[in-house]
């Protein structure tokens, strides 16, 4: 057991064959942290054999003992099948920021007088020698300076290419835009908020669905939107920095899912690994089970219908089963 926070560098597992992957900082985890009522809210992280960081998730409660009160299990899961146990807390970590790394990867010309370069962790936009707007993990960031009317063309094309909403794109200082593009990433001054208020939320899903003039559309839809995202917010894990794009990622994807007509089959797991929990925890009555995502068939359901599926899951409450669901749907989404 640290005795102090450790910070250190590393990649993600997710990145290990990028030429230049990115580094992020992460902290090591205490006890107080696992026995905490929030652990598990934030995307957990364990370091594999190379040294790289895998993402792993929460798989059951912490378990202690009065006798031994230094004794602790922590149930955790990799992947869809891989459980183990983890008796140190400090084999866990949690991000807390991205560490600067800002290799020049390539450049290219995507149209006249229109540079795009990969620049450490960002995508820049130069229009003739300016950069005026970037794609970072954060988000699309374009320059509050108003340049020209071909400029603009160039920003609108650039965001187009990426499949991005330049609607959404948080408007910056050109000041602040050319420091962080300098440095090629995120850094202590990158002006995101990593952990929006409900009010900085409300504001991201309104630059994503603002019609023209800046007037929010105020739809019974877009509050249903909001709503919903809240909730994906507060029950779904996240990675930092994302957490307000991943719970607005699955709420569009179960409304996708909706739309599609595909359900989610709930059918008990009768070949559950259970190996992680403890003998007293076995010898309770637990409900196991595989949620299945199908599509509608005129033949019926058979195997050719399933799109996702998620086996191995423990008691599952109201809320944790939503949050399966849509991401299922997401995952199926993907593979569209």
């Amino acid at each position: 057991m640290p005795e102090s926070l450790q910070f250190d560098d590393y990649v993600l597992r997710d990145d290990k064959k990028k030429k230049s992957p990115p580094r992020y900082t992460f902290r090591q985890l205490t006890r107080d942290d696992v026995l905490s009522p929030d652990f598990g809210r934030e995307q957990l992280y364990v370091q594999d054999q190379q040294g790289f960081m895998a993402r792993v998730r929460r798989n059951g409660n912490v378990k202690t003992w009065k006798r031994d009160p230094e004794r602790i299990e922590i149930p955790m899961k990799f992947g869809m099948y891989e459980a183990f146990r983890v008796t140190d807390p400090a084999e866990l970590f949690v991000m807390v920021e991205r560490a600067a790394n800002a290799p020049l990867k390539g450049a290219r010309q995507i149209g006249s007088n229109m540079t795009e370069v990969e620049h450490g962790d960002l995508t820049v936009l130069y229009s003739y020698e300016t950069p005026v707007a970037f794609l970072a993990t954060q988000g699309g960031f374009v320059t509050e300076k108003k340049w020209s009317v071909t400029t603009s063309k160039h920003i609108a094309k650039f965001f187009d290419r990426h499949g991005y909403d330049r609607r959404g794109a948080q408007k910056i200082a050109q000041e602040d835009l050319e420091a962080i593009v300098s440095v090629g990433g995120a850094t202590r001054d990158f002006p995101v908020n990593v952990d929006p208020t409900p009010a900085e939320m409300r504001d991201v899903v309104g630059r994503l669905t603002r019609r023209r003039g800046n007037r929010p559309r105020r739809t019974a839809r877009r509050r249903g939107l909001i709503r919903d995202m809240q909730f994906f917010r507060e029950h779904a894990g996240y990675v930092v920095g994302e957490r307000s794009k991943g719970a607005l990622d699955l709420a569009r994807a179960e409304r996708e899912m909706e739309k599609r007509n595909w359900y989610v089959l709930w059918e008990p797991d009768q070949d559950a690994d259970l190996s992680w929990m403890s003998d007293e925890e076995r010898a309770e009555e637990h409900e196991v089970y595989c949620a299945v995502l199908v599509g509608p068939s005129k033949r019926g359901f058979s195997t050719s219908d399933v799109l996702a599926s998620l086996c191995g899951i423990v008691d599952p409450s109201r809320e944790y089963k939503r949050v399966v669901e849509a991401e299922l749907a997401s995952e199926a989404l993907s593979r569209a």
